[in-house]
């Protein structure tokens, strides 16, 4: 009679555990594997300003450019939308109707660490008309694009870097 009594609570206990790391178990795990913010992505580089102004260029390459003004240190694009919207390679194609959006560069010159440097913000400003009478509404972006963009700015600042090394050594 003892042993029966110990082997249910022992048998309840279980289960009630078992039952409380089920249902806590579903609400503790992230339904995403990244954030969505409003704020911009930043990188500082240490090179000069003028190579990493072309890298930006270059990295911008692909977008229709509005503006391009390299004495303010911007370049923004066009409003891009349809079938131009950028997605990432792990995710699949969602509707984009009434989708736009727009990509803000500054580049700032300046010090970082006691060394010059250049830091390049990405910011990219989503917006969706449902139709043409609702009012615009802003949505957050993921981040993923404007990561993107730093990284080709970054690639192109390296591909530049070897190219130069090369020159030097192929004129000595």
């Amino acid at each position: 009679m003892k042993r029966s009594r110990i082997f249910l609570a022992a048998f309840w206990i279980s289960n009630s555990i078992s039952f409380g790391l089920l249902l806590t178990g579903c609400v503790l795990t992230p339904t995403e594997s990244h954030s969505k913010s409003y704020s911009p992505k930043e990188k500082v580089y240490f090179q000069p300003y003028d190579e990493v102004w072309r890298a930006t260029q270059l990295a911008f390459a692909h977008y229709p450019i509005k503006m391009n003004n390299m004495d303010l240190g911007i370049i923004e694009t066009d409003h891009v939308k349809g079938d131009q919207i950028w997605s990432a390679p792990h995710s699949r194609k969602e509707s984009t109707m009434g989708v736009k959006y727009q990509i803000t560069a500054r580049i700032i010159a300046g010090t970082s660490k006691h060394k010059k440097g250049t830091k390049v913000s990405i910011f990219k400003k989503v917006e969706k008309q449902r139709d043409f009478f609702a009012q615009v509404e802003k949505l957050p972006s993921d981040g993923l694009e404007e990561m993107s963009l730093l990284y080709r700015i970054d690639r192109e600042l390296k591909i530049e870097h070897a190219l130069q090394k090369l020159q030097k050594r192929e004129n000595q």
